[in-house]
Formats: C-alpha cells, structure tokens, sequence
C-alpha cells in the first residue's frame, strides 16, 4: 500500500512523520529530509545517519550536482539515499518513506526510476508499505 502526507511548504509534514516514526516498533527503512539553519539534510530512518543534500554555494556546479528551480541539490546524496530506500525493499521492510518528491521527479531526475520501482512494488507486496510525502 502507498500512503501519502502532503501539506504546504513549512507545515510541519517532516516533523510529524519523524514523530509517527519514533513511535513506531517495525522495521522502517527510507529517509526524512529535515531542515536545519537554511539547508536540507536526509537523515536515515535505520542508521540515524544525517547528511546534506542541498548546495550551500551555488556556485557549485557540474555533473556532480542537479538544479531544480532556484534548488540545487547533490547527485551523490540522492545516490545514497535511494541505497537506502532499495535496502528497505530487499529487506522486506514494514515501511520505506521517501521524503519528498517534488518537481524534480516531475522532470524524471531525483527519485523519480526509484519512486515507479516502488509503485512496481506495493503492487506485489503486502508486506512493505511505501509513504511518500508531496508537497
């Protein structure tokens, strides 16, 4: 099954998911993508791992690093973060969350071959349930 959160900008969606997550007792895989002082982080749901994805100097630029609008966000971090939500699948997790999908994966970039990888799926699984917060 997929759930999903939505809400506007701010609201509060990463905030209460990590509180449904700490209170939770199964097995839950994925990433929340918290906001600390201006830049994004995802911090992993199974390591409690945090590391940076958006670009503070924006005059980074390359193959290294994808740009959405006026966002540009690390291709390695991505990287390591849909390891973390294929991990969650193999392992047969109760819950993978993917914190968020926007305009990038409208673009076919991000999370976007992950999130229809997932979609593919809950469509056969009964046992792993994918939340995906949308703004």
């Amino acid at each position: 099954m997929i759930y999903i959160l939505t809400g506007s900008i701010k609201s509060g969606k990463t905030t209460s998911l990590s509180e449904w997550v700490n209170k939770q007792d199964g097995n839950i895989s994925g990433f929340l993508s918290p906001v600390k002082d201006g830049v994004r982080y995802f911090h992993s749901i199974s390591t409690n791992k945090k590391f940076p994805f958006s670009v503070i100097d924006n005059n980074y630029k390359g193959d290294e690093v994808v740009q959405i609008g006026k966002y540009t966000f690390y291709k390695k971090a991505f990287k390591i973060a849909i390891e973390e939500i294929e991990k969650g699948i193999k392992t047969n997790a109760d819950y993978v969350i993917i914190d968020e999908i926007g305009p990038l994966e409208l673009k076919e970039k991000g999370f976007y071959k992950i999130v229809k990888k997932c979609i593919e799926v809950s469509r056969s699984s009964q046992k792993t349930h994918f939340i995906f917060v949308i703004r």
